[in-house]
């Protein structure tokens, strides 16, 4: 709004209220076309204006009265609101925002774990999976509870440790469960594989026909031979949702 002495005398005021700033923009300007003025009634909501008037640019054209037009746009700063003066204005310049005194931590669990995800079903329960590739359902502790994170690591949720390949910089990582995961039981996991351990750990090796490469040909790098190790993102389906240990079925491996 624009700053405006013409108040009520109980009304909480700022030292800019004083200067009527809404006066002075109705004496300077009421005269003067604005294309697409911001003064109109329709937009202000409020009567004092000529109705139907919809060519209208002047304050003049707009509104029938200095008064009426204050009354509209004019008004103090106060808490909710501030007013402009026609000068830069600085919301709440007098205002020192004192830094935190320090930062609460709860501890609710003793695992090392790779991911957490929430479970789609909205519920205070979340999936946590490891390096190695077991999955667990546990149910967190509501905040400030002192509670402990409810997770049994010796009966995981799904355990894919027979298709992940785990080593220093290998292994699980990440997850990611469908939206209707509680009816479907569909999920995704990505990880490193190795094609001498598991079947379905299938990929495109960067050497191929497609570049006049023939794998064969390469030699083996620390016993490991030319695209024996490859990164998928496979498709499951489990048979069921609850904390019990499930069993998966691969749908689809990505490359």
């Amino acid at each position: 709004m624009l700053c405006n002495s013409a108040i009520p005398a109980n009304s909480s005021q700022s030292k800019a209220s004083v200067h009527d700033f809404c006066s002075e923009v109705w004496d300077t300007c009421q005269t003067v076309s604005i294309v697409n003025s911001p003064f109109s009634p329709s937009l202000q909501g409020q009567g004092g204006g000529l109705p139907g008037n919809t060519n209208a640019t002047k304050l003049n054209e707009l509104w029938q009265s200095k008064n009426d037009f204050c009354k509209a746009f004019g008004g103090a700063s106060n808490n909710q609101s501030v007013c402009f003066e026609g000068e830069p204005v600085a919301l709440h310049k007098n205002e020192t925002i004192s830094p935190p005194h320090g930062l609460c931590l709860e501890k609710i669990g003793n695992g090392s774990y790779l991911n957490m995800v929430a479970h789609p079903d909205g519920s205070s329960r979340a999936f946590f999976s490891s390096q190695m590739g077991k999955v667990w359902l546990a149910t967190i502790p509501e905040e400030g509870s002192g509670g402990k994170l409810e997770l049994d690591e010796s009966s995981p949720f799904v355990d894919l440790t027979d298709q992940v390949y785990f080593d220093t910089q290998f292994g699980m990582m990440g997850m990611s469960f469908h939206p209707n995961f509680a009816n479907n039981g569909r999920f995704f996991a990505s990880f490193n594989c190795n094609k001498d351990k598991w079947s379905g750990c299938n990929g495109i090796c960067s050497c191929n026909s497609n570049v006049n490469c023939d794998p064969s040909k390469i030699g083996t790098s620390n016993g490991a031979q030319p695209c024996q190790y490859q990164t998928v993102i496979a498709e499951y389906t489990a048979n069921g949702t609850g904390s019990l240990p499930s069993s998966v079925r691969i749908s689809t491996a990505y490359i």
